[in-house]
């Protein structure tokens, strides 16, 4: 909660300043804000929202790349046939609960209520099994 009220605030105040200070709104005063209210990522290093941003920059790019260039690559139009949407959000899902089961001290804890709420406390059970099981085998070995 703490980084999006930073974020926001960071953002609405820095464009309200550059409004004030050059008497009018401009489109590049909201890209200086956005810019700056990154700060907010800087005081909560926790929140994924990084990796939400760099996937979209990636996916922008890509989009205005194919766009936006008179003669692509042949590898760049087959690429293109990948359902690339598809693929990160198996990727990212992945990463969720990969961090969510591993690194819980690593995990936001809006992902952990959001997923547990979601499934129906499913993924706490299941991930309370597959601890449970890893304890059993790898500590009995031992």
């Amino acid at each position: 909660m703490f980084f999006l009220a930073a974020y926001i605030a960071i953002y609405r105040v820095t464009g309200c300043i550059l409004c004030r200070h050059h008497g009018r709104d401009h489109p590049i005063h909201n890209r200086i804000a956005a810019f700056l209210s990154g700060a907010s990522y800087y005081i909560y290093p926790k929140y994924q929202v990084f990796t939400l941003a760099f996937t979209k920059f990636v996916e922008m790019s890509w989009d205005h790349w194919f766009k936006t260039s008179p003669q692509l690559p042949e590898w760049a139009v087959r690429l293109d046939r990948v359902p690339f949407l598809h693929l990160a959000y198996m990727v990212g899902v992945g990463y969720m609960y990969h961090a969510l089961f591993f690194h819980a001290h690593l995990s936001p804890p809006f992902n952990n209520k959001a997923l547990n709420y979601c499934s129906g406390n499913r993924i706490e059970n299941m991930k309370r099994r597959i601890v449970g099981w890893m304890l059993e085998t790898e500590w009995s070995k031992v």
